[in-house]
């Protein structure tokens, strides 16, 4: 399988959230539980699903402002990394991330985070990303835009 393809891209993509929750057990990041529900190669994005739990709630209720900044850096950072497959570290760190903080999050279900890569350089990768709830992606809670190192290849 072509590894730049609609099928290569979800299963690299898919390879990360499972290495997440099995390689990474007890870590921050296995503790937000990301699931894939889609990659779009041509479109160069994926969409993430998030399930909250109550250590992620904020005093007034709602999924903490520091959860939501997380999942949307994970997020970019799956496809960062992905369009930056012959990285040696096998990580991009984030360089600069700015969010908006537009609607709260309820605890009370899912929430998805739609990001996509911009610009997949050879020394940086520019994303965004989109929290919304379920049936309504029309109205984003949060929006993101990262920018991502890419270390020496192999």
């Amino acid at each position: 399988m072509e590894y730049f393809s609609q099928k290569g891209m979800e299963a690299a993509l898919q390879q990360l959230a499972d290495k997440i929750s099995s390689n990474e057990r007890g870590s921050f990041n296995a503790m937000l539980a990301p699931q894939l529900v889609s990659a779009d190669y041509e479109n160069r994005s994926c969409t993430l699903c998030f399930t909250p739990e109550d250590w992620m709630s904020n005093p007034a209720g709602v999924v903490h402002g520091g959860i939501l900044c997380s999942a949307v850096d994970l997020a970019m950072g799956f496809l960062s990394l992905y369009f930056a497959r012959d990285t040696v570290s096998g990580i991009t760190p984030t360089v600069n991330m700015s969010i908006n903080y537009l609607r709260p999050v309820p605890m009370s279900g899912p929430f998805y985070l739609t990001a996509a890569i911009g610009h997949a350089g050879r020394r940086l990768n520019q994303t965004d990303c989109t929290i919304y709830l379920p049936g309504a992606p029309e109205k984003p809670c949060v929006t993101a835009v990262g920018t991502y190192f890419i270390p020496e290849g192999k």
